[in-house]
C-alpha cells in the first residue's frame, strides 16, 4: 500500500524548514559545480515530439527545456511526459484493424 509520494517539492520544503545552515544553498549552482552550463540541449515549441525523443535518448537526458527564439526558458518537458505522449499515440494506432492499413 502506498502511504505517501515524495516529490521534489516536498524534499525542498523539508530542507527549507529543517536545515539551519543554508549558506551553500545560497551559492550559485555554477560555483558548486552543479548542473550543465555549456552545450545545453534545448527545444522550441515547434520541435516535433519524435525529435525530442531522439535527442533525449542520444544525450541520455531526462528532461529538456523549451525555449523561445531569444533563448528564454518557457517550460521543461520530462521524459515521463514524452513517454505518456508516445503511449497515447501507439495505443491509438495499435488498436487499428489490419484491414484499415
Amino acid at each position: 500500500m502506498v502511504t505517501s509520494v515524495i516529490t521534489q517539492y516536498r524534499i525542498l520544503k523539508f530542507v527549507a524548514v529543517n536545515v539551519g545552515d543554508t549558506t551553500k544553498l545560497r551559492k550559485p549552482l555554477r560555483s558548486l559545480h552543479l548542473g550543465s552550463f555549456e552545450n545545453l540541449c534545448t527545444v522550441s515549441m515547434d520541435t516535433s515530439v519524435i525529435d525530442v525523443i531522439f535527442m533525449m535518448v542520444k544525450r541520455s537526458i531526462s528532461s529538456v527545456p523549451i525555449v523561445t527564439s531569444q533563448s528564454n526558458a518557457i517550460n521543461v518537458r520530462a521524459k515521463g511526459v514524452v513517454a505518456d505522449l508516445v503511449q497515447i499515440f501507439f495505443s491509438t494506432y495499435l488498436r487499428l484493424l489490419m484491414s484499415s492499413l
